[in-house]
C-alpha cells in the first residue's frame, strides 16, 4: 500500500482540518452543520443555519443533532441520521414517511430537504448536512394535491 493511504471506503473523502472547513462554512450562503458521526453532536455551524433555526452557533455547537428536530419523532431522527452515515445524499423524509422539519429556536416547525456527505476532518468522522429549507414546494406541493382532488371529485360526482 502507498504511503499515506489508509483503508477507508471508497468515495470516502478527507476534507482538511477543521479550521479550513471553518473558512469555507463562512464562505457558503446555504445552511451547514457538520456533526460527530460517533456522537451526533454537532461540532459546528455557520451563520445562515443559525439564521434558519433562528439560534445563534453557539447554542448549535454541541448541541446533538437530534435536538434540531421536533421532540415526538426523536427516534425517527435518530434513525434518519444514521441512514444518511451509511448512504449519504439527499434526503426529504423520515423512514416512516413523513417530512423532515427543523425546529427554531421559537418552536416553529421548518420543512427541510437535508443533503449530507460522511468527511474526514482532522481526525473526527463528521457528516456534513446542508440544508434547504422547502416550506414553498411544500406549499406548492400541498396546493396542487389539492387542486388535483378538487378536480378529480368534481369529474367523478358529474
Amino acid at each position: 500500500m502507498p504511503a499515506g493511504s489508509t483503508n477507508r471506503p471508497q468515495g470516502y473523502e478527507s476534507a482538511g482540518t477543521h479550521s479550513e472547513c471553518r473558512g469555507l462554512l463562512t464562505a457558503v450562503p446555504e445552511p451547514i452543520l457538520l456533526a460527530d458521526v460517533s456522537t451526533g453532536e454537532i461540532v459546528d455551524a455557520n451563520e445562515a443555519a443559525a439564521s434558519l433555526l433562528d439560534r445563534s452557533r453557539e447554542e448549535l455547537v454541541g448541541a446533538h443533532q437530534s435536538d434540531l428536530h421536533p421532540k415526538d419523532a426523536e427516534s425517527q431522527y435518530r434513525q434518519l441520521f444514521a441512514r444518511h452515515a451509511d448512504t449519504e445524499g439527499t434526503k426529504r423524509t423520515l423512514p416512516d414517511g413523513s417530512q423532515i422539519q427543523v425546529l427554531t429556536g421559537d418552536g416553529e416547525q421548518v420543512p427541510v430537504e437535508i443533503n449530507a456527505k460522511r468527511h474526514q476532518i482532522d481526525d473526527r468522522e463528521v457528516m456534513v448536512g446542508v440544508f434547504r429549507d422547502i416550506s414553498e414546494t411544500v406549499t406548492r406541493e400541498d396546493t396542487t394535491s389539492r387542486e388535483s382532488w378538487y378536480e378529480t371529485f368534481f369529474e367523478t360526482t358529474r
